[in-house]
């Protein structure tokens, strides 16, 4: 699999939740996605090739909040970096919340910032 081969495909909020669903993570941020209509968003599958390799929720708004799930085997390969780097690049004025308390996601946006990939993000406690 190659990162710099993603591509994002729309899906419908229904497809979104389920792909969510199938993952069986027990992480609360699944909890606000599986119980919001998702209506100001746009949802999208996210594939490396014909792989499909996680999901990426864009609000629509001025400012859109993003989230983003890769699924755990595939992670620390890039994809997350690419997808972000998509997102910014193609969404003025992202805006990017990481909670505190998951030190994965953490890191990983630190990561981006260090990099330069995303300007900045707002910690949520």
């Amino acid at each position: 699999m190659n990162p710099c081969l993603i591509k994002l495909n729309p899906i419908t909020t229904t497809d979104f939740k389920s792909y969510l669903l199938s993952k069986q993570d027990s992480s609360k941020w699944f909890y606000w996605h599986l119980s919001s209509d998702l209506i100001n968003f746009d949802t999208f599958a996210v594939f490396d090739q014909a792989h499909h390799i996680g999901v990426v929720c864009i609000e629509k708004n001025k400012s859109p909040l993003v989230d983003l799930y890769i699924d755990p085997e595939c992670r620390r390969m890039g994809y997350g970096k690419s997808v972000m780097g998509y997102v910014v690049q193609n969404f003025q004025n992202v805006k990017i919340e990481v909670n505190v308390n998951n030190k994965a996601a953490m890191d990983f946006f630190d990561h981006l910032f260090a990099e330069r990939v995303i300007k900045s993000m707002r910690i949520v406690y």
